[in-house]
């Protein structure tokens, strides 16, 4: 099986965010609908971008929130063993994630073209403090 330090790397294509309570069921996604990209290299830096769908248009009419752009950079290290990528995020429109390390579990599919990447339950990051898993599938861009 192909480590997922080189399966990972390159651009990928936001396909859909889910998001899920303590109990595994799921619950309204901020991120639904939302486009994005994520990229990793070959030398350990990450970046991920995801604005919604309608970004221009709610741009034009001043319609936007501090969370509806989602942005930040940094390194990143795998556990092989575990399948878990760690994002040391270094810089980001959200004051409160830099120096945090964002831990995600991986999974590929689709002949490796597809991959999940999924949090541990993390105290919600809209503000009211309930322990959420966010999920998000992720197309390999050619």
């Amino acid at each position: 099986m192909p480590k997922i330090s080189k399966l990972i790397l390159g651009s990928w294509v936001l396909m859909e965010s889910r998001l899920f309570d303590e109990d595994k069921k799921p619950v309204t996604d901020p991120l639904a609908g939302s486009s994005g990209i994520i990229e990793y290299s070959e030398n350990n830096r990450m970046s991920v971008q995801i604005v919604p769908r309608d970004y221009a248009k709610r741009c034009a009419k001043q319609e936007l929130s501090a969370n509806d752009y989602h942005a930040y950079f940094g390194s990143y290290f795998i556990d092989e063993n575990k399948g878990i990528v760690t994002h040391k995020v270094e810089g980001s429109n959200h004051f409160a994630m830099i120096g945090k390390d964002l831990a995600r579990k991986v999974t590929f599919f689709n002949d490796n073209t597809s991959l999940t990447l999924c949090t541990e339950p993390t105290e919600d990051v809209f503000g009211d403090g309930k322990m959420l898993y966010y999920e998000a599938v992720w197309q390999k861009m050619s």
